[in-house]
């Protein structure tokens, strides 16, 4: 049987990890009517959306799932490859002319 050493600081639960005894102390509503205006103390943010999380692993599971990132993500690569065409199409103009100059 697995110890459960880590105890919520507003009930009797118990739990394996410390994160998840933080998970529980910020979603369980019981303890976060107990809390009143007691804040946990690790929060880490998307910096997309600004949901908050208590663990790193929570935030990069998030963000696979994250719409504001994906649309991010979405509209950067648009930008890079609308760049590149523009880029490549300049090439292009540039070999044509210089070939028209050659016939």
């Amino acid at each position: 049987m697995t110890d459960k050493k880590y105890k919520c600081d507003y009930c009797p639960a118990k739990f394996t990890t410390n994160s998840n005894r933080l998970k529980h102390m910020k979603t369980s509503k019981m303890c976060l009517s107990s809390r009143q205006n007691v804040e946990i103390e690790i929060e880490i943010k998307c910096i997309w959306c600004n949901e908050t999380f208590i663990s790193s692993i929570m935030l990069e599971s998030h963000y696979e799932l994250c719409t504001v990132n994906k649309e991010n993500a979405y509209m950067s690569l648009k930008k890079e490859y609308e760049k590149r065409i523009e880029e490549l199409t300049a090439e292009l103009e540039y070999a044509n002319t210089c070939l028209d100059l050659y016939v």
